[in-house]
C-alpha cells in the first residue's frame, strides 16, 4: 500500500521526520550512527542515503526499506506506520513514549485502568502539572481519563492487529470523502 502523495508522510524525508519523532536530528542521527548533516539533507530531500546505508536505518528502526523509500507496507508494522501517519499525521512522541504506548495498548484493561488512575491522580493533586497542561486540550484529555476508568480500563486503542482492518475501512472512507 503507498502513501497517496497528499498525505502527510508523502517522500523519504517526510517518512524520516515520523519516524524520528520529536528526537533531534542529532539525537535520530546518532542512533542511525549518520551524520546530523546527512540526515537533515534527506529530511529537506536535497539529497537519498546509499542504498547501503537505507537497509541499515530500516534494520535500526524496525521498518522496511520499501516503507521508508516508497511508503509501501509489506508487513502488519510498515502498514501500521502509514495508516498512523495517514490517519493522525506525524507524531509527537519521544521514542521512550512510543515505547510506552506501543507496550500499554498490548496490556490488559486492568493495567490501562490503573494507569488512567495514577494519571487522574497526579493531575488532580499537583498544580504544576495542571499549570503546564495545554489549555487547548485540558478538557479533553481530563474527560478522556474519567471515561478509561469509568469503563473499567477499556479505551479506543492504536494499530493492533486486531484493528487494522477497521483502520484500513476508515482510510478508505476519507479518501472517498475528499
Amino acid at each position: 500500500m503507498a502513501i497517496p502523495d497528499k498525505e502527510p508522510a508523502a517522500n523519504l524525508g517526510d517518512r524520516l521526520r515520523y519516524l524520528r519523532g520529536e528526537e533531534t536530528q542529532e539525537e535520530f542521527s546518532e542512533r542511525l550512527a549518520v551524520s546530523r548533516s546527512s540526515l537533515a539533507s534527506w529530511e529537506t530531500g536535497r539529497t537519498k542515503p546509499r542504498k547501503k546505508v537505507l537497509r541499515e536505518i530500516s534494520l535500526k528502526l524496525g521498518v522496511s526499506e520499501s516503507f521508508l523509500t516508497k511508503g509501501e507496507a509489506t508487513d502488519a508494522r510498515d502498514l501500521a506506520n502509514g495508516l498512523n501517519i495517514a490517519l493522525h499525521g506525524p507524531t509527537d512522541f519521544t521514542a521512550d513514549e512510543a515505547t510506552i504506548v506501543r507496550i500499554l495498548r498490548l496490556c490488559s484493561p486492568e493495567t490501562a485502568l490503573a494507569v488512567a488512575q495514577l494519571l487522574t491522580d497526579e493531575v488532580e493533586s499537583n498544580e504544576a502539572i495542571r499549570q503546564m497542561i495545554d489549555p487547548r486540550t485540558a478538557v479533553d484529555d481530563l474527560t478522556r481519563l474519567y471515561r478509561i476508568q469509568k469503563l473499567e480500563g477499556f479505551y479506543e486503542r492504536g494499530v493492533t492487529e486486531q484493528n487494522l482492518g477497521q483502520l484500513i475501512e476508515e482510510l478508505a472512507r476519507r479518501n472517498q470523502n475528499k
